[in-house]
């Protein structure tokens, strides 16, 4: 157990570009955790998998005082900032190690200025407000929602979800899907451009909006300049209807 905690914390100092610190490792029972609640700040937020059978949230900060408050409350790990953020000298990276066969319950994160990266999670229900810096891999949920965060491009690869909704008041969309929700979904962004790629082996709708841009279909080559009543794109005879919606950038959709 020794030598594979060792090899966790080379393996999340790796992860970021971070010179020198305290370190902090937490183990958890894996049967005693259904939710996480994380709640960070200028915190930088890794989440990934291994080969074990425990749960680990690692913390590397520039001063102790700065480690943030982990704590396990009814079923819920919860994850907060530290109490003196602020201070410029502020820094602190957290990894949380969970085993590759781990399903949680209900997943939500919030990284106002700090980076999260998800090399891999699967949940029933997934709940992020990202902040600048972001990028969300192989994320596998029943139900995947950002629901309107400060301004911020979404960077999302191979997500499988059964219902997507993401509301962006401004900011890019990058997404790529590993299958087709099977429940209506939404995604939109008021000021700012969906780029979303699409199984085009699965058959499903696209209802695409926008009040001022256009729609640019590589599925079928076809460009169309003015969606404000919106176009209807079927794939494969049609199915689960996926509205794209922006106000001011241009939507464009292709092959995953």
């Amino acid at each position: 157990m020794k030598k594979t905690l060792i090899v966790l914390i080379c393996i999340f100092i790796c992860s970021f570009t971070f010179a020198g610190g305290f370190e902090d490792s937490k183990k958890f029972d894996v049967n005693s955790v259904s939710n996480f609640d994380i709640s960070l700040l200028k915190e930088n937020l890794i989440i990934s998998t291994f080969n074990g059978n425990a749960i680990y949230v690692i913390s590397e900060t520039t001063d102790e005082s700065m480690f943030p408050i982990v704590e396990l409350k009814n079923n819920t790990l919860i994850i907060r900032k530290a109490n003196n953020p602020h201070e410029e000298r502020y820094m602190c990276h957290i990894s949380l190690m969970l085993p590759e066969n781990y399903i949680a319950d209900k997943v939500s994160i919030e990284t106002i200025s700090g980076e999260l990266r998800i090399k891999q999670l699967r949940a029933n229900y997934v709940k992020l407000l990202p902040g600048p810096k972001n990028s969300l891999d192989n994320i596998k949920a029943d139900y995947f929602e950002i629901p309107i965060p400060d301004q911020a491009d979404m960077n999302i690869s191979n997500l499988d979800s059964k219902e997507i909704n993401i509301s962006l008041i401004a900011g890019t969309v990058n997404l790529s899907m590993l299958h087709i929700p099977t429940i209506n979904s939404r995604i939109s962004s008021k000021n700012g451009k969906l780029n979303i790629a699409f199984p085009a082996n699965e058959a499903f709708t696209i209802n695409a909006k926008s009040f001022n841009s256009k729609f640019i279909n590589n599925l079928n080559n076809f460009v169309i300049d003015w969606i404000r009543e919106g176009n209807i794109y079927k794939q494969n005879g049609g199915g689960v209807e996926i509205v794209l919606q922006t106000h001011t950038g241009d939507i464009e959709v292709r092959k995953q």
